[in-house]
């Protein structure tokens, strides 16, 4: 049987850019760069009647938040060594995988450039299949949540191996077509690798005070957006000392409140010079408007976060 996957390429200049094609896949996912430099996102898709396969990799440190598509189950697999990556605040390492179902979303940190795999399946599906082969150690841990597992070694390099070939096929354009015309044969390779991998020992993910604390400092932020918060706002709203919400977010982000508001902030004055045309306003305004009250200041900041003046956004046609 051939089955010919739609592919995507997709590629993203900034965080805003990268949150609005992501949600083009049905992944409800928002997006906060955590820190300074240009930013570039790749994300590589495979679209088959009932997997997904993704490959995203991105040049700065990034924070992901939202829901997967309703209905299916995620395993995502560092392809290399990662620099760092915290889910649900657990702190990972390369030879782990998570096991991700829609009922607790996707909370996620990364440093470092490593490219991550993402599998996607219909949940309904995989618990048929393993009622079908009496996996029932399989159908325990997808009628969960979150999940750590720690497959063995070989395990996972083999299942990481058969990703890298379907991902180089596109890339290099030589075994594409093999892939297409052997479909069934990937999609049961896939489904015995994945048993597997859920059949290691597993942790269970769990939210802590410090976790759900930046959490709420999140919310704040993003649900009024266009408010140039500050860390004293954050503190007066959360009943916190500045102490306690510093020590979350470094643990958390790997960066204090002021640094990561101050992110929020650029991002709020780039987003909106993007949608201003040139005379209807300045960006002395709307760095004004955002909190920056340091024009010399402000544009050494986002010259430094962006790689351009703030000027480059507003006259761009």
């Amino acid at each position: 049987m051939n089955v010919l996957p739609t592919i995507r390429h997709l590629i993203a200049t900034d965080v805003d850019e990268l949150t609005e094609k992501v949600h083009s896949l049905q992944w409800q996912i928002d997006y906060t760069q955590l820190e300074q430099g240009p930013f570039q996102a790749e994300v590589l898709t495979y679209q088959w009647p009932d997997i997904q396969l993704i490959r995203v990799q991105y040049s700065r440190a990034i924070r992901s938040l939202g829901i997967s598509p309703p209905g299916k189950v995620a395993i995502v697999i560092a392809l290399s060594a990662p620099l760092g990556w915290r889910w649900h605040n657990y702190e990972l390492t390369g030879d782990q995988v998570v096991l991700q179902t829609a009922s607790q979303g996707i909370d996620h940190c990364r440093w470092g450039d490593f490219p991550l795999a993402i599998v996607l399946f219909s949940l309904e599906e995989l618990l048929a299949i393993a009622a079908k082969m009496k996996e029932m150690a399989v159908v325990e841990q997808l009628s969960g949540t979150n999940y750590v597992l720690s497959p063995p070694a070989p395990l996972l390099r083999k299942f990481r191996q058969l990703l890298a070939r379907v991902f180089q096929a596109t890339e290099q354009k030589t075994n594409l077509e093999f892939f297409c015309q052997s479909y069934p044969h990937l999609h049961r390779a896939i489904i015995v690798q994945l048993f597997a991998l859920l059949s290691a020992p597993s942790i269970p993910v769990k939210s802590f005070y410090r976790h759900q604390l930046v959490k709420q400092a999140e919310n704040l932020v993003r649900e009024i957006g266009d408010r140039p918060w500050t860390v004293y706002d954050l503190c007066q709203q959360l009943h916190v000392s500045e102490r306690t919400l510093r020590y979350g977010f470094q643990e958390i982000f790997g960066i204090g409140p002021k640094a990561y508001l101050q992110t929020h902030r650029l991002h709020g004055v780039r987003r909106q010079l993007k949608l201003t045309s040139p005379g209807e306003t300045t960006v002395m305004a709307i760095a004004y408007q955002w909190g920056f009250w340091h024009l010399g200041q402000f544009s050494q900041d986002y010259k430094k976060m962006f790689g351009e003046l703030p000027s480059v956004p507003l006259n761009r046609p």
